[in-house]
Protein backbone atom coordinates (compact mmCIF):
# COMPACT_ATOMS: atom_id res chain seq x y z
CA UNK A 1 0.00 0.00 0.00
CA UNK A 2 1.05 3.48 -0.79
CA UNK A 3 0.31 6.72 1.09
CA UNK A 4 -1.09 9.21 -1.49
CA UNK A 5 0.23 12.99 -1.50
CA UNK A 6 -2.64 15.38 -0.30
CA UNK A 7 -3.07 16.80 -3.97
CA UNK A 8 -3.76 13.09 -5.26
CA UNK A 9 -5.94 12.72 -1.73
CA UNK A 10 -8.09 15.59 -2.29
CA UNK A 11 -10.58 14.66 -4.93
CA UNK A 12 -10.97 10.71 -3.47
CA UNK A 13 -11.13 12.74 0.35
CA UNK A 14 -14.27 15.00 -1.32
CA UNK A 15 -15.97 11.81 -3.29
CA UNK A 16 -16.14 10.01 0.00
CA UNK A 17 -19.37 11.69 1.69
CA UNK A 18 -20.98 10.72 -1.80
CA UNK A 19 -19.73 7.49 -2.25
CA UNK A 20 -19.83 6.59 1.38
CA UNK A 21 -22.28 8.07 3.15
CA UNK A 22 -22.07 5.83 6.36
CA UNK A 23 -18.71 6.36 6.88
CA UNK A 24 -19.80 10.26 7.63
CA UNK A 25 -20.84 9.05 11.27
CA UNK A 26 -17.71 7.74 11.90
CA UNK A 27 -15.66 10.73 10.57
CA UNK A 28 -18.18 13.56 12.82
CA UNK A 29 -17.78 11.27 16.11
CA UNK A 30 -13.45 11.26 15.90
CA UNK A 31 -14.26 14.94 15.64
CA UNK A 32 -12.43 15.62 12.31
CA UNK A 33 -15.74 16.67 10.49
CA UNK A 34 -18.72 18.97 11.70
CA UNK A 35 -21.40 18.96 8.58
CA UNK A 36 -19.87 16.05 6.31
CA UNK A 37 -19.70 18.72 3.44
CA UNK A 38 -17.40 17.54 0.36
CA UNK A 39 -15.33 20.36 1.00
CA UNK A 40 -15.23 18.99 4.72
CA UNK A 41 -13.68 16.05 3.72
CA UNK A 42 -11.73 17.28 1.09
CA UNK A 43 -9.84 19.96 3.50
CA UNK A 44 -8.47 16.67 5.34
CA UNK A 45 -5.71 16.08 2.87
CA UNK A 46 -2.64 16.03 4.41
CA UNK A 47 -4.39 15.29 7.76
CA UNK A 48 -6.21 11.97 7.01
CA UNK A 49 -4.26 9.68 4.99
CA UNK A 50 -5.33 7.93 1.71
CA UNK A 51 -3.97 4.74 0.97
CA UNK A 52 -3.35 2.85 -2.82
CA UNK A 53 -3.37 -0.47 -2.87
CA UNK A 54 -0.55 -1.87 -5.32
CA UNK A 55 0.24 -5.18 -6.32
CA UNK A 56 3.03 -6.92 -5.13
CA UNK A 57 5.25 -8.73 -6.66
CA UNK A 58 6.05 -12.45 -5.86
CA UNK A 59 8.88 -13.18 -4.19
CA UNK A 60 10.23 -16.42 -2.58
CA UNK A 61 10.81 -16.23 1.18
CA UNK A 62 12.91 -19.01 1.52
CA UNK A 63 15.92 -17.52 -0.68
Amino acid sequence: MVELPADAARPILRAFPTEMPTGMGFMKRSGLLEDGRPDEFEALAGVCPVFRPDPVEEFNSLE
